[in-house]
């Protein structure tokens, strides 16, 4: 944390400074290139893709323009707005807090809720739950840690290659990959995007390099790394963890798409064992394709 949070601070502060004048250089290439092609009109592609950066640029160039002229008349919003982020960081901090205090006791409070439980419901429905529940934990700790290694492990290689790749913002874009590398089969793609675009505005001749690395890295990743680490801890196939992620990300968005794996494996273990438990009292062990 101490090495790469300041990193990523420069590199973001780095790359907002720049973006106007990495845009303008982009905008100057695009030029060129177009006027080669005889049948593109580089001023349409030049004001689409302007049109599309206008919001970004008018963003970084425009704040210190747009405090000025707001000042006076938004303060009573921006007091709202500081009491609310110390608010939001008060809650942090004690979410840390209660969460310390709850992992060095867990033990201790785990127990106390199973005697409550013990004491308040007969024997034979507890035990089961609380079965049941730590399957449940295993599946969620198997997903959570194995998909954490796995996206540190993609971080440091991909630090690895943009290194000798000699590309900008090397430690932004390793952090991006990595982390969105936590979602599966979309994350690849979240995180390649942004990453891309850092490249093609600072150093176009290295974006189509970059896109390649990446591409390399993430079927380095689904392929080899994360079948070895994940193995077969969530027990649910391609088809219905893509299921899970478009439904997980619709609800609750990119914590939905994350969640929504091992909250699917969860939903399917008990489904899965309820349907075969019907199966077996209506015919036994008999295949279905005999029936």
């Amino acid at each position: 944390m101490n090495y790469f949070i300041p990193e990523i601070v420069t590199n973001v502060s780095n790359f907002v400074n720049s973006l106007p004048t990495n845009i303008a250089s982009f905008e100057s290439n695009l030029y060129k290139i177009f006027d080669n092609v005889g049948f593109i009109d580089s001023n349409d592609v030049i004001n689409a893709f302007n049109t599309l950066l206008e919001p970004i640029l008018n963003s970084t160039k425009n704040i210190p323009l747009i405090i000025s002229k707001y000042f006076n008349g938004t303060l009573n919003f921006v007091l709202s707005g500081t009491y609310n982020l110390a608010s939001y960081l008060i809650n942090i901090v004690l979410g840390i807090v209660i969460s310390l205090y709850l992992l060095a006791g867990k033990e201790g409070f785990i127990s106390y809720i199973k005697k409550i439980f013990y004491a308040l419901f007969p024997e034979n429905k507890v035990t089961p739950s609380i079965y049941n529940l730590r399957r449940i934990d295993n599946i969620f700790k198997n997903f959570i840690v194995g998909k954490t290694i796995d996206s540190t492990i993609i971080g440091i290689l991909c630090f690895i290659g943009l290194n000798i790749l000699n590309t900008p913002f090397i430690t932004l874009i390793s952090v991006i990959v990595g982390i969105t590398n936590m979602i599966p089969y979309f994350g690849p793609f979240i995180g390649g995007i942004p990453a891309v675009f850092i490249v093609l505005l600072t150093m176009p001749s290295k974006a189509i390099w970059v896109a390649i690395f990446i591409l390399i890295l993430q079927q380095f990743d689904g392929i080899i790394l994360g079948p070895k680490i994940l193995g077969q801890s969530i027990g649910i196939s391609p088809i219905w963890i893509i299921l899970s992620i478009t439904v997980g990300g619709a609800l609750m968005g990119p914590l939905g798409m994350f969640l929504g794996v091992p909250v699917f494996a969860s939903i399917k273990l008990f489904f899965s064992e309820a349907i075969d438990k019907k199966y077996e009292e209506k015919f036994g062990d008999k295949d279905i394709e005999n029936i």
